[in-house]
Parts: C-alpha cells; structure tokens; sequence
C-alpha cells in the first residue's frame, strides 16, 4: 500500500487577492491508497493534489465541476512525514459566498515536479465529491472521506479577505483617512468615524467655530476660504502683495499706513528712485597753475551735488540730498565734451527748487577719485534753480575767478514714474493684482473686461451664483465641491459609477444601480 502526502501550498497569487473577497481552505491531514499504478515509472514518486469547486446544487460530472475556482498544491514526495505540515490549498472567490457547494478533491500522480497537467486521466490516483452547506467562520471543520482504494482525513473553513466582512463576504469596509473618508473599521465592517469627521461616509469635517459667510469647512478646524479670503474663520481678507506698508477691509485692498503714500504704500522711508537729474558738461577752461603739477598725464573728474534747501552756505556741505561723478578723464576738451551725462537719482517728490554743485578735481590716478584732499579740486560752481521735470535740456555757462563752465542740465522721471514730481506710479501688468496699460499721463487704462481702481476686478458677463466669485473674465472661481461655468454643479464622489448629485460629493444610484458608489448592477 503506497502512502503518500497532501499539498505544501497552495497559489495565492496577488491578482487574484485583489479581486477575491473570500477564500475556501483546504487542509490534507493524511492520505492512504492500494492503487497499484501509482509511480510505476519514476524511481522517486511524486505527487499533488487539485481541489474544485462548483456552485451548483448537482455535480453530475466531476470533469466538468470545476466552473466556480480551483486550487493546486505544490509537487510533494510521497513519504507520509510531509502531510501534517502542508499548507491549505486556497481557492478565492468573487463577489458574495453562495453558501451551498460542491467540492471535488483529486489527487494525482506526477512524473516530474515540473508537470501538474490533469489532461491525462490515467495519472489520477483518487476523486472525491461532496456536498456542503459551508458558513463564513475562522473554524476549521474535520472530516473524513472513504473512496473504494483510498482514504482521505481533510478540514476546511470560509474565511472574507481582508476589509471583506458579512455572512457572505459582501460587505467592504477599509480603514481611510483622505479626500474621500475618515474612518476605522469595527469588527463587522460599520464605519467608525476618527474625530471631528461625520457624514455616512465620514467624509464631512466638523469646524467648530464655522467658516463663516466666505468659507466652507474642509478638514477638522480647517475652513476652505473663497477666493481673496484667508484666516480660521476666511474673515481675513488678503492684501495685494505688492502692499508694502498698508492694511485692507476686502481682497487686495492696499490702505496706506500713516507716513506710505502710492498705490502698494511703498513711497516713504528708504525707497528707490521715482526721477534722476542729470548734468552734462560740455567744456572747462582753467587757469589754475595747480593742476596736474606732479604728473606726467594730466586727469581730473567732475561731482555734482544736490541740496533741496533754499540757501548753500558751504559747497563742503552741499551733498545732502544726492551725489554723482564722472568718470575719470584725459583734460582735453574733447574727451570732456564726449563724456558721459553724470546722473543724480532722487527719491519720492522731486522738490522744484534745488542747489546745485559742480566741482571739478584733479587726480594722479585712473583709479582714485577721493575728495578728501581740498587741494585737489580745481574749482567748484554753486547755483540755485528752479526746475521743472521735463526731456528738455536746458544750456547754462558759469564763470569763475579762474575757470568757465559750460554744461546742460534736466530732470527726468525714471521708466513707470508721473506727474510734474514723478510721485505717479503706473507699471502695466496683466497678471492676478492688476490688468491694466498705462496712458502717457500714467492713468491706469483697463484691459477688456476688467474693471475697478486697479483693474483686479474680473467680469464675468454671466455671474457666478451663490457658490462662486468671479476670478477672471467668464471664469468663476467656486466653492470646494461645486464647479461648472456659474458654479452651479455640484461634484461626485470620484468612486460613485453611475449616479448623480443635488450637493457635493453626493452618489444618488441611477436606475438599475446600487451601492454606495453605485457599482453595483448590470455587468458586475
């Protein structure tokens, strides 16, 4: 009498775990038969067994009950040893456990670990049908079956897969904490909703202090602000973020804080250059014996200061207000004549009146241009004007005790700078705090469909409703959980199949559907 051995494992592929929401187990304990043709050719005989299930009520035909699962051990020895330490044979199942089935139970013979074919009914040793009631349960059930050469001791249980849960596995339940549920799952797969969440799905956050009439509550204690709007409770509104010093009662909004002025309330303490003066020095004689005594090539450099005061007392202390230079050059005339204007940037306001100081220096070198040593400057020219912002270059000559100075003098406002005192600011811009080109004047013209003071304010022709606001030209900005041209529509949950929504994240099944994603119907 050969004796031999039930499965190692069974294949529990991956593919078929996804799928599956149960499995049927089933455990060889020992196995005897007499049949005399079992290993005849193979010196090491070998062997596995092949479980089938049916769903049927009749097996008629053990060949042909293999429609609803199958399940194969791995290739055994055939000493007696191995059987009590097998693994289960598993055979997965789809959808709801039918209760009531037929299981067939082959064993066979191998010549090869490699060949588990069942094409050849020769190499199977034994079968066995039955029949059973089989109920969800982590119990194992014992039982023995008697065939006319063979003897076989087996249990076997129905067990749901994980997250699979109900006397027929039917029921999903799986532990969630994203976009689309907050839960845990209890013993019989109900959810349990984590805290501050609700809703039969826990996907509704609980904001205990609102979110006000800006808002919609989007996670626990974290509101979902309408566009411009910010804060717990999106009562905040969002200032322009070219608002330098400056506060707001609606989105991007920028009113000056006391001693800003300009559109972002960036004209005050510490700001770059609104407008430049510049002075260009057309020709310089001097009779001065000093210059350029101890070198061989003569240089020198001429500084213009500024002072916004009405009176200069001192030439040494006329630098208040702005200072420039020239580069160092050659004292030939022609050299000066083709030098660069020199330019003095002021900030804010230009005042009008103004004093200004022109010095000339001589220098020993290419490299210094220190104005420290008083015996190096040539001579110096003090006047006072009364200027007016213009591109116009206005023609002055100033004489001295030893030195005549030609030059020419204008002040301009710098690129985005207005106005008679260059305290207009205009930068066109097309992008979310401003739509808007700039006139000559340095108004503030609109592009097509915007409008307000700073041309932020997007029209959309045919509004927006009670969940949106518009955010550009016919392009509503809406509410978490509502979309559409007019914000109108409310947003499916992104697992619901074939149904629709009066709210957000709603799954009302279309007919001939159910579920809670409505996928469950026709073709499932």
């Amino acid at each position: 009498m050969a004796q031999f051995l039930s499965t190692y494992f069974l294949v529990l592929i991956s593919a078929q775990l996804v799928k599956s929401s149960g499995v049927f187990e089933l455990k060889v304990h020992s196995f005897t038969t007499n049949n005399s043709s079992v290993c005849k050719q193979s010196r090491e005989c070998k062997g596995f067994f092949r479980v089938c299930l049916n769903y049927t009520q009749d097996v008629l035909s053990y060949r042909l009950a293999c429609s609803d699962g199958t399940g194969l051990t791995e290739t055994f020895s055939t000493d007696q040893s191995s059987i009590s330490t097998s693994a289960p044979i598993t055979v997965p199942f789809n959808l709801k456990w039918p209760g009531t089935v037929s299981v067939i139970i082959e064993a066979w013979n191998t010549e090869s670990s490699n060949n588990q074919s069942t094409e050849n009914l020769n190499s199977m040793i034994s079968h066995f049908a039955t029949q059973r009631n089989l109920t969800i349960g982590e119990k194992w059930s014992q039982d023995v079956h008697l065939g006319e050469q063979s003897k076989l001791r087996f249990s076997y249980r129905v067990v749901c897969v994980e997250f699979f849960y109900g006397d027929d596995c039917s029921d999903f339940c799986l532990p969630r904490d994203d976009p689309f549920g907050h839960f845990n799952c209890d013993a019989a797969g109900n959810r349990i909703c984590l805290p501050e969440w609700k809703g039969k799905y826990c996907a509704e956050a609980i904001c205990s202090s609102g979110c006000g009439k800006k808002g919609q509550c989007e996670a626990p204690g974290q509101c979902h602000c309408l566009y411009g709007w910010k804060g717990p409770r999106c009562d905040e509104c969002k200032l322009d973020r070219r608002c330098m010093h400056g506060t707001c009662t609606y989105p991007w909004q920028c009113t000056c804080d006391v001693g800003w002025h300009g559109p972002w309330c960036d004209k005050g303490q510490n700001v770059k250059s609104s407008g430049v003066f510049e002075l260009k020095v057309h020709s310089f004689t001097t009779t001065n014996s000093s210059v350029c005594k101890q070198s061989r090539e003569c240089k020198g450099f001429f500084r213009v200061c500024l002072n916004y005061t009405q009176d200069v007392l001192s030439y040494r202390l006329g630098c208040s207000d702005g200072t420039g230079l020239t580069e160092t050059f050659s004292t030939d005339q022609s050299s000066i004549s083709t030098g660069a204007p020199i330019t003095v940037p002021f900030n804010l306001k230009w005042p009008g009146t103004v004093s200004v100081i022109i010095e000339a220096w001589n220098t020993e070198s290419s490299n210094n241009q220190s104005t420290e040593n008083l015996n190096s400057m040539i001579s110096h020219f003090a006047t006072q004007r009364n200027l007016t912002i213009g591109e116009k270059w206005s023609q002055d000559v100033h004489l001295g005790e030893q030195s005549k100075l030609r030059f020419s003098y204008r002040v301009v406002c710098v690129e985005f700078f207005y106005g008679d005192d260059c305290s207009d600011f205009c930068l066109p811009r097309d992008d979310p705090f401003g739509h808007f080109n700039c006139d000559s004047a340095g108004n503030r013209i609109c592009l097509p469909e915007w409008k307000g003071k700073y041309c932020a304010e997007a029209i959309c022709s045919s509004g927006c409703g009670k969940n949106g606001q518009c955010e550009a030209p016919g392009q509503c900005h809406c509410l978490y959980g509502w979309k559409g041209p007019r914000c109108d529509e409310c947003k499916l949950d992104r697992r619901c199949m074939h149904g629709t929504c009066t709210y957000p994240w709603q799954c009302t099944c279309d007919v001939g559907w159910h579920g809670p994603w409505c996928d469950k119907g026709q073709n499932v």
